[in-house]
């Protein structure tokens, strides 16, 4: 093998792993940002939950309600 082979082969080799480290990275990413996705869609939910828990408590008049037998 002849020194332009040797260092062709190398690149190859370097290239190759430089690919799979890309698409670890890739995936890694993508699982990341669903977790991210998710949790965000938690967070809005509990959000708007507290928000309710927040609002005052309607106001009933006893004296101009109607008993729930009518």
């Amino acid at each position: 093998m002849n020194e332009t082979d040797q260092r062709l082969e190398k690149l190859e080799t370097v290239l190759m792993l430089l690919q799979r480290d890309v698409e670890q990275i890739h995936q890694s990413l993508t699982y990341h940002f669903e977790q991210l996705q998710a949790m965000d869609a938690r967070f809005r939910r509990i959000e708007r939950e507290l928000e309710l828990l927040q609002e005052p408590p309607e106001q009933r008049d006893p004296e101009h309600e109607q008993p729930p037998h009518y």
